[in-house]
């Protein structure tokens, strides 16, 4: 019997599909009857889309899915009601009753989730390699009504033609610069153009087919009281290839394809700046719709953050098994009021007449955006303001005094972790040098002329630029050093549990303590690359700013330490949190530190999401400046935008200051010393058999 959230939750899905669908569809006519003919071949690829958006909502319409989990001995994991965990090991984690009210109300009924069983009854605790998985997709859409396999089938389309928006997507960006770059008479080229259409078709109907063919529809112990489906993904290095190649040129299809819409971009803009102001109009107004849908293939980042959450352990919730999916339903209903929106003649189309009290208003897209931003200026109320700016400002302050206090509990560390201290240690000094460069070089992130312009308010600024840059670097490159650290400590973990043989402990911290020698010989090169990769002068910036510019364009041979550098950083968290989940379950104690601290590494692909938005353009705001570094702005608010400008904490420095926190709650020798610290109360001295007060030794 369904929940009454599991219904709420399935009305939302399909209200939504059904506007997305209808949004497509009024679309699809604009495009056929009110398109100028100077957009006439543009027009084509918008056509294209929406149909692709169109026939996705419809897929996403009928295979509306819900979710449970399950540990690798079949017990529930997280209950279809999501509120018990049966599991022996259920508080390891929250759940649902531990998010907070407005997360779970905003969040909890938009997002669909996914099922994971493990085959083989193991020990929770072993190592991931040892086992096989599958995820386990539950049906309740319309498409029950005929069989499963129609339900999987709609899946696979739907995930495939959503993959298809992003890759044409990128397909309309290079068609702009083509357009811009080659003269419109050689239309023999655009056939060109033709065959790459046909060539994604192509591609997306074979791997909907292989999507379709890689299911399985029987899971042993699986409850059947809902049609599902199951997707093998571990296994053997032969097993399961049909739907590891499906889903692998998915990710490919999301990830390097961003990454080329990105470049595109890039030289889009550049081309489009060229232009005389005549020439510019239809060019930029298109450009502007790009720029905006380009929001969409970023939203995904955040959401599989969200539902890596719940895949990695830290937090065990149905809210958060949603969270890959949504983003997907959004890509049907987004992408057809953008265009609407910012191309003017389809925006003069759009509108609609509605009659109240005899009376005509002119319903659009602007007004309703106009008044979502007043009432975003109203919510941020001026005493919220002042609360946020206060924290903002202590909290690099904090942090190394948290660090400080972090490191005498290392003298009460037992003989059995002292190996594992010495990774403690390490990570505790490199999360105090990072919060103290935090502190020092407190900055906001602009974009100028597709510069990355560092602008220092923080104590360095009354030095110089060159002495900002060396704390900027520090931090930056700490940040990555804490996540190799955190890669060694799993690593560690689970050579200790795999080893068949006693090994000493000198030679167990020898090896630790050359690992993270090595680790820090890393950090010092990377940090040293980056600092020479900021240069303090960009033509036609403000002088009156202490700044630092990282340039990143360029030929192939220009400017490689500052390219060096950020690949470097960005490769440390993609490859690194990859690695980390992969390596598998460790010991128990150590385990529920390590896997708290995994949130730090995906807080970055969120923040990245956001800052993404104002990098782009999409949004100008000095809130998404400064959310891939912890940053706290003096500067006055410009009244001019509907973003008030809101001094926040973000995301870098949760390092230097969730860390040691996590470590002393989850390590219980280290709990109890800081327990022992806090307690006021007197303690008894028994008095012994003689008379004598004296405590006797222990």
């Amino acid at each position: 019997m369904p929940q009454i959230e599991d219904i709420l939750h399935i009305a939302f899905l399909s209200t939504l599909d059904i506007i997305a669908m209808l949004s497509n569809a009024l679309y699809i006519y604009i495009i056929r009857r009110k398109t100028p003919k100077h957009l006439s071949s543009y027009s084509s690829l918008l056509l294209n889309i929406a149909c692709v958006d169109f026939l996705a909502s419809i897929c996403s319409l009928m295979c509306t899915y819900c979710t449970r989990f399950y540990t690798p001995d079949g017990q529930n994991r997280v209950g279809y009601r999501g509120k018990v965990r049966e599991s022996a090991h259920a508080n390891e984690a929250l759940d649902d009753n531990d998010l907070i009210a407005v997360l779970y109300w905003v969040f909890g009924y938009q997002i669909d989730r996914i099922w994971y069983t493990y085959r083989e009854p193991i020990q929770i605790y072993t190592a991931l390699h040892s086992f096989s998985g599958s995820i386990v997709l539950a049906y309740s859409g319309p498409c029950t009504l005929i069989n499963v396999k129609f339900c999987h089938l709609s899946l696979a389309i739907h995930t495939n033609l959503v993959g298809q928006s992003v890759a044409l997507l990128l397909f309309t960006f290079a068609y702009r610069l083509w357009v811009l770059e080659t003269s419109d008479k050689r239309t023999e080229k655009r056939e060109i153009w033709t065959r790459i259409q046909i060539v994604l078709i192509i591609f997306g109907v074979v791997n909907t087919i292989i999507f379709y063919l890689g299911a399985s529809y029987d899971v042993p112990g699986f409850p059947h009281d809902y049609p599902y489906s199951a997707i093998a993904l571990f296994g053997g290095i032969t097993e399961n290839l049909v739907p590891r190649s499906s889903l692998f040129s998915l990710l490919v299809i999301s990830e390097a394809g961003f990454g080329a819409i990105i470049y595109f971009r890039g030289r889009l803009h550049r081309k489009i700046q060229t232009l005389r102001s005549t020439d510019r109009h239809d060019h930029q107004m298109i450009y502007r719709s790009l720029i905006a849908q380009m929001m969409l293939p970023a939203a995904y980042i955040p959401a599989l953050s969200l539902w890596l959450l719940d895949l990695m352990g830290i937090v065990h919730s149905r809210t958060l098994q949603r969270a890959i999916l949504v983003a997907s339903s959004v890509f049907a209903l987004a992408s057809p009021l953008i265009n609407m929106y910012y191309i003017p003649p389809y925006r003069k189309r759009d509108s609609l007449s509605c009659a109240v009290d005899s009376w005509a208003c002119r319903c659009g897209t602007r007004p309703l955006i106009l008044w979502l931003l007043d009432a975003l200026e109203i919510v941020h109320s001026r005493t919220l303001q002042r609360t946020i700016l206060v924290c903002t400002v202590l909290f690099p302050l904090v942090s190394p005094l948290i660090n400080m206090y972090y490191i005498p509990p290392y003298r009460k560390t037992p003989l059995d972790l002292s190996a594992y201290a010495i990774l403690l240690f390490n990570i505790a000094c490199v999360d105090f040098f990072s919060a103290f460069c935090s502190f020092m070089c407190i900055i906001r992130i602009l974009t100028f002329d597709d510069y990355f312009i560092f602008v220092h308010i923080g104590p360095c600024s009354l030095v110089n630029a060159q002495f900002c840059s060396f704390f900027l670097s520090g931090h930056v490159e700490c940040v990555a050093q804490s996540v190799h650290l955190l890669l060694i400590s799993f690593t560690y973990r689970l050579w200790m549990l795999s080893s068949k043989t006693v090994i000493e402990l000198d030679s167990i911290s020898r090896r630790l303590w050359t690992a993270s020698a090595t680790v820090l010989l890393l950090f010092l090169i990377s940090t040293i690359v980056f600092y020479h990769s900021l240069t303090y002068d960009v033509p036609g910036f403000p002088k009156h700013h202490t700044i630092s510019v990282l340039d990143l364009t360029g030929g192939l041979k220009e400017n490689l330490f500052g390219r060096f550098s950020v690949f470097y950083v960005l490769s440390t968290f993609s490859i690194g949190l990859c690695t980390i989940f992969f390596i598998g379950r460790s010991h128990q104690l150590i385990y529920r530190s390590l896997t708290a601290q995994m949130l730090l590494p995906l807080s970055y692909s969120m923040s990245s999401a956001l800052w993404l938005l104002h990098v782009f353009g999409v949004v100008r705001s000095q809130i998404l400046q400064r959310t891939l570094y912890s940053a706290c702005s003096l500067l006055p608010i410009d009244s001019s935008t509907h973003f008030v400008e809101k001094k926040l904490i973000y995301f870098t420095s949760l390092f230097a200051f969730v860390s040691p926190l996590i470590n002393m709650y989850y390590i219980p020798p280290y709990r109890r010393y800081l327990k022992s610290l806090f307690s006021s109360r007197d303690k008894v001295v028994p008095i012994n058999s003689s008379g004598d007060s004296k405590p006797s030794r222990i």
